[in-house]
């Protein structure tokens, strides 16, 4: 049995015997002495019992205080052996790695543990208990505290160190970017580990990508100069630039960065001082070539995108400060050459143009002299000069010659295009009244359309100094006789007839019952506005365009203009889309009224009171007039028909005379004007039964 289990059976029987004991003395003594043995006799047996147990259990072999402190010390110092382990390899993998405040925390808690007899080999990373005799479990505790905090120290330190180094790689690789060899504007860096979680792992891959991402920069930086050394035509040590350039791929794959960087710059200066002599003159070409067009007066004749490209072009050579901007002068070269050739040719074609325009029309020989520029090829001359020097000579003469011959040409070219639109304007004038001025033609440069017209008509004379053209006698003049009549007759009203262009104007006023005719006499040659202006409100005024080249009738019609077109000229449209929300409220106030005026209050702007009523009519099927007093006014006419009625067959005795005042105020349900009242009356069956007059009606005996 083992030693443990009997142990605990003795306690056990400690136990049994005790309560034996204690019921014995209970029952066969007196009870006090039973309870009192039970309440203090059997704890105090057990106490006896379990300090023994423990006592045989702590002097067993195996199981003392001192191999318990020993087995803790053994475990805290493999835990630093373990770390100390994971710290040199990660840091033998990183030996740029100042790792110092790491080392002297793992030589702390190596002190530590040499205090309780643990002896650790920070250089090996071993430990050894031999000399181990005590130790204080405390201490113990503390020291593998300690241990445990060495992972965050090394932690913080490794991060530190990658943010050391992103911040290297990152001026290392400006230094590219400085010589326009690179361009690093997305590194991310510090951001890139902030983002990262705070683990030794992501460090790592952060800091990896980022010298991947070095290594890809050096790369392309060495491509760079590969196609500066490619856009070499001279003679370039290009063998030592390419060894230069394969030394710095091979630094950047060992992750020696600023060696590949300083080889990648060593192998442009190489290049550099290989190109300098030539780059300095070819620079010099394009700025002479430069300054010959912007010197010129080519930006009189050409686009402005031509100009304006120039000025780019300038700006750009500007900026090139270096033999290494070789390929760069030669785009800005190729540009400027191409930029020059198609100014030529905008000009070359702008002179095509005007030959062509002045091939085809009307002139006669002497009007203009063909140019020599006109037998020329300029743009293929300057395609065919490889030499800048030579292109530069070839298109200043070009220039010259061709805007010689557009400053002869162009105008009276530009002449030739327009002459056919202006010479019958010029007629006209010349029929109208014999004479000509600048003012009387719709162009700028009239002086040049009368010289051409005075060369074709020799019956015409040009002056320059007005410049006019004057032809003999008199203009053309003819009667015109304009016949205007109302729609339909009725009391005397007034027109105004009117004649009016541009070499002569007219009019007269007539009173008529129905129409008038007059003759305007001697009207100048020429098209004029006719037309015929009533003095009331209610008739259109009509209007005719006529030429006057012989004698001409025109008639004209007056029509009626009904009382909605007039009220709701400009606003039906708005006033048909608020209509449908006001009608209810319209017929409420007629049921109420018997009647609508304009002069009554409506939730619409009064502008639009009249054109309201006249559309609200028109749908309810009710008659609308308008009067001084009220404006206009909405009504029933079958009601007005049957209150006159009623008003002549009862109220008006034979011989008797009313007036329409008293018709509208004692027995008219809306407030009408009398010509409404007399219209009513006039249009009764009863009608001959009464005699109306000025103001009234009196009913025939």
């Amino acid at each position: 049995m083992k030693r443990e289990t009997k142990s605990a059976l003795g306690i056990g029987g400690i136990v049994i015997v005790a309560a034996a004991v204690g019921l014995g003395l209970f029952l066969f003594t007196s009870s006090q002495l039973g309870v009192g043995f039970i309440a203090i006799g059997i704890p105090t047996l057990l106490v006896v019992g379990v300090g023994v147990y423990v006592r045989s259990v702590v002097s067993r072999q195996g199981t003392s205080e001192s191999n318990y402190t020993k087995q803790q010390a053994t475990e805290t110092a493999t835990d630093l052996r373990d770390f100390h382990a994971e710290f040199e390899a990660l840091h033998g993998e990183y030996p740029d790695w100042n790792a110092d405040d790491v080392e002297t925390d793992v030589e702390r808690v190596a002190d530590d543990l040499e205090e309780q007899g643990v002896s650790f080999d920070t250089a090996a990373g071993t430990y050894s208990t031999k000399r181990f005799g005590s130790a204080d479990i405390q201490d113990l505790e503390r020291i593998q505290s300690d241990v445990r905090d060495l992972d965050s120290t090394l932690t913080d330190s490794f991060e530190e160190f990658v943010r050391s180094e992103l911040r290297r790689l990152r001026d290392t690789l400006g230094r590219l970017e400085t010589a326009d060899l690179a361009d690093v504007r997305s590194w991310r860096g510090q951001q890139a580990v902030d983002d990262a979680g705070h683990e030794v792992d992501e460090l790592e891959d952060v800091l990896a990508d980022h010298r991947a991402d070095a290594t890809d920069v050096v790369e392309r930086a060495s491509e760079e100069v590969e196609t500066l050394l490619a856009d070499v035509d001279g003679r370039v040590d290009d063998a030592r630039v390419r060894d230069l350039l394969e030394d710095a791929r091979s630094r950047a794959e060992a992750d020696d960065h600023d060696g590949a960087v300083d080889t990648v710059l060593d192998a442009q200066a190489a290049l550099e001082g290989d190109l300098s002599g030539r780059f300095e003159a070819d620079r010099e070409s394009v700025e002479n070539l430069l300054e010959a067009v912007q010197s010129s007066v080519v930006e009189e004749y050409v686009s402005a995108r031509h100009v304006e490209r120039v000025e780019e072009i300038d700006a750009a050579m500007a900026s090139l400060d270096s033999a290494l901007d070789v390929s760069d002068l030669r785009e800005h070269r190729d540009d400027l050459r191409e930029v020059s050739v198609e100014m030529v040719a905008e000009m070359e074609g702008d002179l095509e143009d005007d030959l062509s325009a002045l091939g085809r029309a009307d002139v006669p020989a002497d009007y203009y002299e063909w140019p020599s520029a006109g037998d020329e090829e300029y743009e293929a001359q300057l395609r065919r000069t490889d030499d800048l020097d030579q292109f530069r000579l070839t298109w200043t003469g070009a220039v010259g010659d061709l805007s010689n011959a557009l400053d002869d040409l162009s105008e009276k070219a530009s002449v030739a295009r327009s002459y056919d639109d202006i010479e019958s304007v010029i007629e006209q004038e010349i029929r109208a009244s014999a004479e000509v001025a600048a003012d009387d033609l719709p162009v700028k440069d009239a002086g040049a359309f009368m010289e051409l017209y005075a060369r074709k008509h020799a019956e015409v004379s040009y002056d320059p100094s007005g410049p006019a053209l004057v032809a003999a006698g008199d203009g053309e003049t003819h009667d015109v006789t304009v016949f205007a009549q109302f729609e339909e007759g009725g009391p005397k009203r007034g027109v105004a007839i009117e004649i009016e262009g541009t070499a002569h104007d007219d009019s007269e006023h007539r009173r008529t019952h129905l129409a008038e005719e007059v003759t305007f006499e001697e009207v100048p040659f020429g098209e004029y506005e006719v037309r015929a202006v009533p003095d009331p409100d209610d008739y259109r005024t009509p209007e005719e365009t006529v030429t006057v080249e012989d004698d001409a009738r025109v008639e004209l019609t007056m029509n009626e203009v009904g009382l909605r077109e007039q009220v709701c000229e400009g606003v039906e449209a708005d006033i048909r889309e608020y209509l449908p929300d006001l009608e209810d409220d319209l017929t409420d106030q007629y049921d109420d009224e018997g009647y609508l005026a304009a002069s009554m209050d409506y939730p619409i702007t009064d502008d639009y009171v009249p054109c309201l009523l006249a559309l609200w009519a028109e749908e309810a099927d009710l008659s609308v007039t308008r009067t001084d007093a009220d404006g206009v006014v909405a009504y029933d006419g079958e009601q007005l028909d049957q209150e006159v009625e009623m008003v002549v067959q009862h109220n008006l005795g034979e011989n008797e005379t009313m007036t329409f005042d008293d018709f509208r105020t004692r027995f008219l349900s809306a407030p009408l004007p009398d010509d409404v009242i007399r219209g009513a009356i006039a249009d009764a069956e009863f009608g001959e039964s009464v005699e109306l007059t000025a103001d009234g009606v009196t009913k025939r005996a």
